[in-house]
């Protein structure tokens, strides 16, 4: 009974508490996974070169974060200055788009005296709303940006401390990560030490396997969008597949986000052909990408397809994107853990409680059936 109270008090920790607890001490957590995947390379370099352990650990963790920084700072730019760039385009060639537009629509004259009056009616209201769609799009997204920018300007500070508290604690880690390892490991005792070891190789198994399958799928984006490409005469094919490859990695991007919007373009300047030919490869690898994603994952994961698919379902249900991509590394975790025993004592424990009600609900009912 106390191991079930105890087991329902830990599920109610990882519910409503850890996920703060993730946000307050976040930088300390970053710190001990660096310290952690740092530590190996340390040990290395102390033994063979005879270095002193805790300028490795400076010059390693100096290192490791300046890189973090860089590539952080040289995304924030490039996305801020691919948005503004292309908002701004939007809005200073307007009349350029306009005329396209125009020119377009003058093209399907012969559709429109074939076609009863309400459907020409439709089609000219349809051609206004992308118009006004496109030029709404490019304010909202420069005012997105603007407001995006203002906030991580003011956000800034909190983040430099953040930064600065992850760099001061990865380089202390790093420095007793070993005699720190050894006075927990004396604590806690050896039967917890197993259990830790145990949830470790858990979850760099089950987060191994995930991202080979996630590799794998974007080797296939890189395959379809380098044949597709290839085969329509697209110019530098093997670049912009290699580029798509990467992005399909992206949870929140995909392929088709930027295929469709690049069709759309192409069809407003002209282009009405490439434009279709890329809106059709871009839904056409989305939908591809879903039926094969529970089958590569499932394969990768040692999960079943449904199982795989699911998990995915219930992840983007649950916490959008970002739960859809972790939905089938938590269900690894789970089965991991279950199956290494950890749960044994708690499973047999709600068996007896189990039976304990049966048997006092069989006894209620045999009170009454007597009376």
């Amino acid at each position: 009974m106390i191991r079930c109270s105890l087991a329902v008090i830990a599920v109610l920790f990882l519910v409503f508490i850890f996920p703060r607890a993730i946000n307050v001490f976040l930088p300390f957590i970053i710190a001990f996974f660096v310290a952690a995947l740092l530590n190996p390379l340390v040990n290395k370099v102390n033994q063979k070169l005879k270095i002193p352990r805790r300028i490795i650990a400076l010059v390693l963790d100096l290192l490791v974060f300046l890189l973090i920084a860089s590539l952080i700072g040289w995304l924030v730019y490039a996305v801020i200055n691919e948005a503004i760039s292309f908002a701004t385009g939007i809005q200073t060639n307007w009349s350029d788009i306009v005329a396209r537009i125009d020119s377009l629509s003058d093209s399907f004259d012969w559709l429109k005296e074939k076609l009863p009056p309400q459907a020409v009616e439709i089609l000219e209201g349809f051609e206004e709303s992308i118009a006004v769609f496109i030029q709404n799009t490019s304010k909202n997204l420069l005012r997105s940006v603007m407001s995006a920018t203002t906030t991580l300007t003011t956000k800034t500070g909190s983040f430099l401390t953040g930064f600065i508290m992850a760099i001061l604690a990865a380089y202390f880690i790093i420095a007793d990560y070993n005699r720190m390892s050894a006075g927990i490991k004396k604590h806690i005792g050896q039967r917890a030490s197993n259990y830790i070891s145990i949830l470790k190789s858990a979850v760099i198994n089950a987060l191994g396997r995930y991202l080979k399958s996630q590799l794998l799928l974007a080797l296939t984006a890189f395959l379809f969008m380098f044949a597709a490409l290839g085969i329509y005469g697209q110019p530098y094919a093997l670049l912009i597949a290699l580029f798509l490859g990467i992005v399909d990695l992206l949870p929140i991007i995909g392929t088709i986000a930027i295929l469709v919007p690049w069709g759309i373009i192409e069809i407003i300047v002209g282009s009405f052909s490439k434009g279709i030919f890329l809106i059709v490869i871009g839904v056409s690898f989305f939908l591809i990408r879903k039926v094969i994603e529970p089958k590569i994952v499932g394969s990768q994961t040692g999960l079943h397809p449904l199982a795989a698919l699911m998990s995915i379902y219930v992840g983007l249900r649950l916490s959008g994107v970002w739960g859809a991509v972790l939905g089938p590394v938590v269900l690894m975790l789970i089965i991991s853990i279950a199956k290494s025993g950890i749960f044994n004592s708690t499973v047999m424990d709600l068996k007896i409680l189990a039976a304990r009600i049966s048997r006092v609900l069989n006894k209620r009912s045999g009170e009454k059936t007597e009376s």
